[in-house]
């Protein structure tokens, strides 16, 4: 429960920037890949209560928040809410075979209440997929707030977005992209712009598009994913883009 409080409260002002930009990026995400024609046929079938809100999922362990200890993996996940409460949750890429519970936490200027919406327990296929319908907990009066996915009572997805953390917790998951501002072949590292921390290569690191790091130069770009430890990030895949 200290978790989702503090997830709460942490996001309380990401909500309207998510949900515009779920409807932009999101939507269109959504039916390429993990709603499909799926979801032209739900809103044929909702004419009387039309979608009023949709976004994506984002790994919690992405946002930066201290002791959040999700670590599951996602490709794609988002949500779909109507104007009766109808929610449709799309998942792509998620724990494989597993059960996830969706919760509801509201936003309040003196307590955050979090519920388990109706019929909000699913579980994946064997590719970690699932799509499941449920229903909004009526007993809410305010229907401001966030979305969490749990797995064995750990939230592991949350709709909000990630943005980028100058200086992120320990063990915290990263995804950086931007241009390389400096290198150092002594520590098998490089910096990027605007980003203070180094990040160094390893043996474990997944090298795409480069071979090692003697190929990068200042001013190349890449995409990083790594997981920040005590002075910097070590990246578990590199990427150099065209």
């Amino acid at each position: 429960m200290y978790l989702r409080f503090a997830l709460a409260i942490a996001l309380a002002f990401t909500l309207g920037l998510s949900a515009d930009n779920g409807k932009e990026n999101g939507k269109g995400k959504g039916n390429g890949k993990g709603k499909g024609n799926g979801k032209g046929e739900s809103e044929n079938h909702r004419q009387d209560d039309p979608t009023v809100w949709e976004t994506d999922f984002v790994r919690i362990g992405a946002l930066g928040i201290q002791n959040a200890t999700g670590t599951d993996p996602l490709k794609q996940g988002a949500i779909e809410v109507t104007a009766e409460g109808n929610v449709e949750v799309t998942l792509e890429g998620a724990m494989p075979g597993s059960a996830y519970t969706a919760s509801f936490c509201r936003f309040a200027l003196t307590s955050v209440g979090c519920m388990s919406l109706t019929n909000g327990t699913f579980t994946t296929n064997n590719d970690g997929n699932a799509k499941a319908e449920m229903q909004m907990p009526m007993q809410a009066a305010n229907w401001s707030g966030i979305f969490i996915l749990s797995r064995a009572t750990v939230p592991q997805f949350a709709t909000a977005f990630a943005t980028r953390n100058p200086n992120p917790p320990a063990g915290a998951d990263i995804e950086l992209k931007g241009r390389v501002s400096s290198i150092d072949l002594g520590t098998n590292s490089f910096r990027l712009d605007g980003f203070p921390m180094p990040i160094f290569i390893t043996n474990r690191t997944n090298l795409v598009r480069i071979d090692s790091i003697n190929q990068l130069r200042s001013g190349d770009r890449v995409e990083v994913s790594g997981v920040s430890i005590n002075g910097g990030i070590e990246a578990s895949r590199v990427k150099g883009e065209d």
